[in-house]
């Protein structure tokens, strides 16, 4: 392989390997990654493969550097045992470290990768690098595009999606520099000199990468194949629970999918949130949707105990205890269909009896918290079976509390920040009755009578219990404030409680029956404990959500508290939104009924303009064409002629020489045109002879006269102008 060609497969090495970092950096938050050092290590590797390759041309050069590489590793492992060893099992711990945070979704950082990237990048570089040389130029490719397939179906869709454009960007590089090294090998085997205009070459390939990267990116990417989800499901049916455990938490639902921040690395601060559908919802009227549990609170966080996931088609009959506790009751229906989030997580009412879902083998279900999980996200509409929380509220008030199970830690537990001023507020506030449901109700009042709902807060500082910070400093806050307050109250009482993040249901209807779930209703509260042999649970909520809160500010409702002092950015929101509504709600109807029509008007118009846009660069292309022939450059004018007389049948064979090829044509006033051709290039190979004597014009017009008779005008036209291209550049 020539130097020119080592300096393209180098280009094309580099810019796959870049990506494919890229991609592992988005999808597993890699933090402080460093280039710099990726950079040395893969040209350090690719100046000892060039060595090895291209200056070691005996054999016995390259048995010494083997046995000499070979003999000084031995000699350092064994002056230096305890080291290698440590290293190894850095390595291991690494590797360790990395499963744990990135199963618990946190934020990982380069050093992690380190080792791992020094031992594994350089061998992967020279097996690559060995691929390349034998001309499969295409094998990164093929990985990488494996490597986003896979990361896809883990859940990492939106780093898939975000990294389309470079990686179309990428398809197109790679194939035109291996386009460009087969050229310019085809150029030695005729014998012809090679002439190549690195510049435009480079040019033609960045216009046209860009161009295609971009009509891709416009294409929407939620539009699924016909055969996508039998596909998910012979996947899924080959997978056991335990092994799936681990990726059904990963993209489980939290508050921060829908613009809070992550509850379980830190609560509070300030957030923007944005009025982004979610879901929307046909049922009677509103309820909590429960999309997360969580039990560990530790001071500035809370954490989800660990989660026994069991297969909801092998276990049907899950829910039993909600009808025997209850007694036969009606039972409601809902049907719930995503719009927009992104999440493997049902969502359910609080006493859900059934799910209905068209992959039910998928589904899994962990008993302690009720909450659902599919294998894969959920795109489909999925129908619920319940009973009514509502109804079900006098029901409770009359048969009390049983908390006869001792194994309730994770609904009563504390961590030592707790302060004394905590627990003496909340001793204060259940003074005088020992019922837990009274004493859940009195703190509720409590929170909702003392303090301000607010999106506008400071940042919690690190060493402050979260509660206390709330209750005797911040004292405003919104949804996570007063649920988090709400439970660790709760639990300080003696009452056993848990901390629920989801979505609280618009009051009103939107539009064809239906609720519209957007992320201003994502919220949290408090489910408190009523009987812990049946594991019963009951909803309390002190604060209004984000819609709520926003409406409140218009209407004036006085059950609501608003702190006069901040809020003026969710005034101006309010406004923007009851404009938005006032001129968008008649045509909200209509929008959705063309939804599916607007979506194939979308694709039809990029198409169109692609079309349009591929027919002018085209024709731009076949003018340049023919004003090189018509200049006289009969370099081009040959790989030209070989191009053109592919498209009726004439083929050169590899053991034929350029006359014998020639002597194919059946026109002789062609013919003739092409032998003079052919001694033009002989001339210049041999001789060193450069003539302008060639008469371009008359070839290029005696061989486009010869194809229109023997094609067809339309089908010449097709093959000129449509699906014509000649593989070479100069």
């Amino acid at each position: 392989m020539g130097l020119k060609n080592i300096r393209w497969v180098a280009i094309i090495f580099y810019l796959n390997i870049i990506f494919f970092f890229k991609l592992l950096i988005n999808s597993y938050k890699i933090i402080n990654f460093n280039y710099t050092y990726i950079t040395i290590l893969i040209l350090i590797t690719f100046i000892f493969f060039y060595v090895y390759k291209e200056i070691l041309v005996y054999k016995r050069y390259k048995v010494a550097v083997w046995s000499l590489i070979i003999i000084v590793s031995l000699i350092f492992i064994y002056f230096n045992k305890e080291s290698v060893i440590m290293f190894n099992k850095s390595i291991i711990e690494d590797l360790d470290l990395l499963n744990t945070i990135i199963s618990s979704g946190k934020d990982t950082n380069f050093n992690d990768y380190k080792r791992i990237i020094t031992v594994i990048l350089p061998i992967f570089c020279l097996v690559i690098f060995s691929f390349f040389y034998k001309g499969i130029t295409h094998i990164l490719l093929i990985l990488i595009t494996f490597t986003m397939l896979f990361l896809w179906y883990l859940g990492y869709e939106t780093s898939v999606e975000a990294s389309l454009f470079y990686y179309s960007l990428i398809v197109v590089v790679d194939f035109s520099v291996s386009s460009n090294i087969h050229n310019m090998k085809k150029m030695r085997t005729h014998n012809i000199r090679e002439d190549i205009n690195s510049t435009s070459v480079i040019t033609q390939t960045l216009f046209y990468g860009c161009l295609i990267a971009m009509l891709i990116k416009l294409y929407p990417v939620n539009i699924e194949g016909r055969y996508g989800n039998i596909l998910k499901s012979k996947i899924n049916s080959a997978i056991t629970s335990e092994n799936i455990e681990g990726s059904l938490n990963e993209k489980g639902y939290g508050l921060k999918v829908s613009g809070y921040n992550d509850s379980s690395f830190k609560l509070g601060g300030k957030i923007q949130l944005d009025n982004k559908e979610a879901f929307k919802v046909k049922t009677d009227q509103s309820y909590h949707l429960k999309g997360s549990v969580k039990t560990i609170y530790t001071g500035n966080s809370w954490l989800v105990q660990y989660e026994e996931l069991h297969n909801m088609f092998k276990n049907r009959d899950t829910n039993s205890r909600y009808i025997s506790y209850f007694g036969e009751m009606k039972k409601d229906q809902m049907y719930i269909e995503t719009i927009n989030i992104k999440t493997n997580t049902l969502f359910t009412p609080i006493y859900t009896i059934d799910i209905n879902y068209p992959e039910s083998k998928s589904i899994y279900k962990d008993e302690s918290t009720d909450i659902y999980k599919s294998s894969n996200i959920i795109k489909e509409v999925y129908k619920l079976e319940f009973i009514d929380e509502y109804r079900m509220k006098p029901i409770l008030i009359n048969k009390g509390t049983d908390y006869a199970r001792e194994d309730l830690y994770n609904y009563t537990q504390l961590p030592d920040s707790i302060t004394e001023r905590t627990k003496a507020l909340v001793e204060d506030i259940v003074k005088g009755t020992d019922n837990p449901l009274e004493k859940s109700k009195r703190i509720n009042e409590y929170l909702e009578s003392n303090y301000n709902y607010s999106l506008d807060v400071k940042d919690v500082p690190l060493d402050k219990d979260f509660v206390d910070y709330f209750l005797f400093e911040e004292k405003k806050g919104y949804c996570v404030y007063f649920a988090t307050a709400s439970t660790v109250m709760n639990r300080i009482a003696g009452v056993p409680s848990r901390y629920v993040e989801g979505f609280n249901m618009p009051k009103e209807k939107n539009y064809e029956d239906f609720y519209l779930v957007t992320n201003k209703d994502a919220h949290a509260w408090t489910e408190i404990l009523v009987d812990s042999k049946n594991m019963i649970w009951t909803i309390e909520d002190s604060a209004p959500t984000a819609r709520e809160y926003e409406s409140s500010l218009s209407e004036n409702m006085p059950e609501v508290n608003i702190n006069s002092a901040s809020d003026e950015n969710l005034m101006q929101d309010h406004s923007k939104d009851i404009i938005d509504k006032d001129t968008g709600d008649e045509g909200n109807d209509i929008n959705t009924n063309l939804n599916y029509r607007d979506k194939g008007n979308y694709i039809l118009i990029n198409v169109i303009i692609a079309v349009f846009i591929y027919l002018g660069i085209n024709i731009v292309t076949q003018n340049r064409r023919k004003n090189k022939i018509l200049k006289g450059d009969y370099k081009y004018s040959y790989f030209y002629l070989e191009r053109r007389l592919k498209t009726i049948g004439i083929k050169r064979e590899d053991n034929e020489t350029e006359k014998d090829y020639i002597n194919k044509i059946s026109n002789i006033k062609l013919r003739d045109t092409c032998i003079e051709l052919i001694e033009f290039l002989y001339k210049d190979y041999y001789g060193d002879y450069k003539s302008t004597e060639f008469k371009g014009e008359r070839f290029y017009f005696n061989l486009e006269s010869y194809l229109r008779k023997t094609q067809g005008i339309s089908y010449y036209l097709y093959r000129n102008i449509i699906f014509f291209r000649v593989k070479t550049n100069s």
